[in-house]
């Protein structure tokens, strides 16, 4: 129940003068400077008798606001479906610098707003990830450094149209995926190079033996390039993508798949020795 200003259970006091609680009618003050900011350092107009709260004043000798308030309220909060009352009632716990909202009120807003933007910010750089993929992780970039140094190493042994897709392969940013659905190791857009040439790599690709990645790089180089070859189709550049990484991998002397002992390298093996007989790849290197 609302107390009247007789009903005060305590006295506070500040700089400005004494004031009767709960909805600090101010009793008295002293000192030879007027302070027009007192309760909740809020400004006191004394012509009015009121509180300025920006969107309402408020009358504290009746604890209520002195005219209706705009928001229409929370139906899950009864004391907010109030037009008149200040701070729920509970003018000791709360404060309402805008004529609006309790503070206490304003800090949940705020919160939630918080957490809603955090939210948000996280589910869109997620979706942004799975799209475009994210940078190398430091492992990562080691083992993606180590298979361009092979890259680099063996150019020189390589044909003068083989070694084109090398360097491409060399300079070409590099985006991570957790994984991508039909399992594949690595995939380039057809036309990556609107906005700049990006190969993707699935994250076990960088579980492979540096040279074999190596040789998903210099394939994954040769989509790069698909945009500019009129009348060919995604089939014919996947063709010759193979036929490309099979080439590379018999100038490098890998023959001997028994060489390539680790799970993902054995994975990849399979995957590529299963596309040259798709492709029907001319003097595949794993027949």
């Amino acid at each position: 129940m609302l107390q009247k200003p007789g009903d005060c259970h305590e006295k506070r006091k500040d700089h400005s003068g004494w004031y009767c609680g709960p909805h600090h009618h101010r009793l008295g003050g002293s000192g030879p400077t007027i302070n027009w900011y007192r309760y909740t350092g809020e400004q006191y107009d004394t012509d009015l008798g009121l509180y300025y709260l920006r969107a309402r004043y408020y009358k504290p000798e009746i604890g209520r606001f002195w005219t209706m308030d705009s928001y229409e309220g929370d139906e899950e909060d009864p004391s907010s479906l109030h037009k008149y009352i200040y701070c729920a009632v509970n003018p000791v716990n709360g404060t309402d610098p805008s004529g609006h909202l309790t503070y206490t009120e304003v800090l949940i807003v705020s919160t939630l707003s918080v957490v809603v933007a955090a939210s948000f910010y996280e589910a869109t750089s997620s979706a942004i990830n799975r799209i475009w993929g994210s940078n190398p992780t430091p492992e990562q970039a080691s083992a993606l450094k180590n298979a361009r140094d092979y890259i680099k190493q063996q150019q020189s042994s390589l044909p003068r149209k083989l070694k084109r897709y090398g360097k491409i392969a060399v300079g070409t940013t590099i985006k991570v995926h957790k994984s991508f659905s039909d399992g594949a190791f690595g995939k380039t857009s057809s036309y990556g190079n609107l906005f700049g040439n990006v190969i993707h790599l699935a994250s076990k690709a960088f579980e492979l033996d540096s040279k074999l990645l190596a040789s998903l790089l210099v394939h994954e180089a040769v989509h790069t390039s698909q945009w500019r070859l009129p009348g060919t189709g995604e089939g014919d550049t996947e063709k010759k993508a193979f036929q490309i990484q099979s080439d590379v991998l018999r100038f490098w002397h890998l023959e001997n798949e028994s060489i390539f002992q680790g799970l993902r390298d054995r994975e990849f093996i399979g995957i590529a020795m299963q596309q040259f007989s798709n492709y029907k790849i001319d003097q595949p290197v794993w027949p």
